[in-house]
C-alpha cells in the first residue's frame, strides 16, 4: 500500500520481498492459531474433506473460551 498509494522509496525488489514475507507471516498465523485452537482447525480440515483423528494426548485442552475473550 505505502508503496503502491503513497509512493514510498523502496529497493528494486521490496516488492518481492513484501510478497515472500506477507506469505511466510500467514503460514505462520495459521501455525499459531492451530496450536491455540487445535478443534477449530480440526473442524475447518474436517469441512474441507481431510480426515482429522484427534491425538490420545491428554495435554489437549478443548476450552479456549477464556483464551479467545480475554484483552
Amino acid at each position: 500500500m505505502l508503496i503502491h498509494d503513497l509512493g514510498v522509496d523502496h529497493s528494486g525488489d521490496a516488492l518481492e520481498v513484501l510478497q515472500k514475507q506477507r506469505a511466510a507471516w500467514r503460514v505462520n498465523q495459521v501455525r499459531a492459531m492451530t496450536a491455540s485452537l487445535p478443534d477449530v482447525a480440526a473442524e475447518a480440515l474436517r469441512d474441507a474433506g481431510y480426515t482429522v483423528t484427534a491425538p490420545d494426548d491428554s495435554s489437549i485442552h478443548p476450552d479456549r473460551q477464556t483464551w479467545l475473550t480475554r484483552y
